[in-house]
C-alpha cells in the first residue's frame, strides 16, 4: 500500500492506494478510482510512518495551533478511527521520523533537537 497525506488547503486528509493498481491504471480517470480516501488524522503537521502494519501519527498542531505529543495509530484493514496509542516526552509538529532497522523509530525534532527511540509492541 501506498499513503499520501495533506496537501495545500487539506492538511488532514489521508489517502491509501494498492501500489499494484496504480502501477496498472494508464488513464486519468482510472488513477482517481484507486485511491480510498481515509479518516484525517486527528491532528494538522504530525508526522507520518508505517510500523508493523500500523500508521501511526505522531505529534502536530492541535485546533488552536499548539503542538502536541500525543500518538495516534491507524490499523489499516481493522480500525476505521484513528486511536490513541501513546505519548512523547515532549511536543513537536514538525518532526522527522526514522525507521530502525532493529524495530521501533526515532523521532527528531529539528526545531528543539529532541530526539525519542519509541519501541512499537505488537
Amino acid at each position: 500500500l501506498v499513503f499520501v497525506m495533506g496537501g495545500d488547503g487539506m492538511n488532514k486528509a489521508v489517502w491509501s492506494a494498492n501500489i499494484r493498481d496504480l502501477t496498472t491504471s494508464h488513464s486519468h480517470d482510472s488513477q482517481q478510482s484507486v485511491w480510498r480516501e481515509l479518516p484525517d488524522v486527528p491532528y494538522e503537521r504530525s508526522s507520518v510512518c508505517m510500523v508493523d502494519g500500523v500508521l501511526l501519527a505522531i505529534g502536530g498542531e492541535d485546533q488552536h495551533g499548539s503542538e502536541t505529543s500525543i500518538i495516534y495509530g491507524f490499523q489499516h484493514h481493522d480500525d476505521q478511527q484513528w486511536s490513541h496509542v501513546g505519548d512523547m516526552t515532549f511536543a513537536g509538529s514538525s518532526l522527522d521520523t526514522l525507521l530502525l532497522s532493529g524495530g521501533g523509530l526515532m523521532v527528531v525534532d529539528g526545531g528543539s533537537k529532541q530526539v525519542l527511540k519509541i519501541t512499537v509492541k505488537g
